[in-house]
């Protein structure tokens, strides 16, 4: 969607076959050990998340460049804007809970606001980071290695912290991952 929106945006034949290589990478790492069959009903999902993961790469993109114009290494603009998009969903979130507890819906969970507060810091520095990136290389290239390494990292965190196992299957495609990082680096 970037080559099309984006002048300064290319896609060549690696850059579409690391894109394919992509997809099936994330088929292959998370596909179970039941039996082969493919339910069709059970692609949806994730065919839903992938557009829409998709459109708010896309969205962030264009927010980015017609919104937050970067002025060389000052990050004011990108802390900015930011600091306002995270800060709408902090107070989002205590209208939602003040709103159960009226209710007396659910009781507040401490370590759950803890974990919630830790998680947002972490998504500011990422959310950061990713603004930067976004700045420094092609949507063909940053995309898919960003969406590619997490779905990767995620599988590995999963062997080390809850110690998963994974088929052979699951490891062919991280391996598939990694060399697609390296073939879309190299695109």
């Amino acid at each position: 969607i970037g080559t099309f929106l984006y002048a300064n945006e290319s896609l060549n034949t690696m850059k579409i076959v690391g894109l394919a290589m992509a997809l099936i990478s994330f088929y292959l790492i998370f596909k179970s050990k039941k039996g082969t069959k493919i339910n069709l009903k059970l692609l949806l999902l994730p065919t839903i998340i992938f557009f829409f993961s998709g459109a708010n790469d896309t969205f962030m993109k264009w927010i980015k460049d017609t919104y937050v114009v970067s002025t060389g290494n000052d990050l004011n603009n990108e802390i900015h804007f930011i600091g306002v998009l995270f800060s709408v969903s902090l107070l989002t979130s205590l209208v939602f809970l003040i709103a159960q507890q009226i209710r007396k819906a659910t009781a507040i969970h401490w370590v759950s606001i803890g974990a919630g507060a830790l998680l947002g810091v972490l998504n500011v520095f990422s959310a950061t980071s990713m603004f930067l990136a976004m700045g420094q290389f092609e949507s063909a290239f940053f995309f898919p290695i960003f969406n590619v390494s997490t779905v990767a990292l995620s599988a590995l965190s999963g062997i080390v912290l809850f110690r998963e196992k994974l088929s052979t299957i699951n490891l062919i495609g991280i391996l598939l991952a990694s060399i697609t990082i390296g073939l879309i680096a190299l695109a």
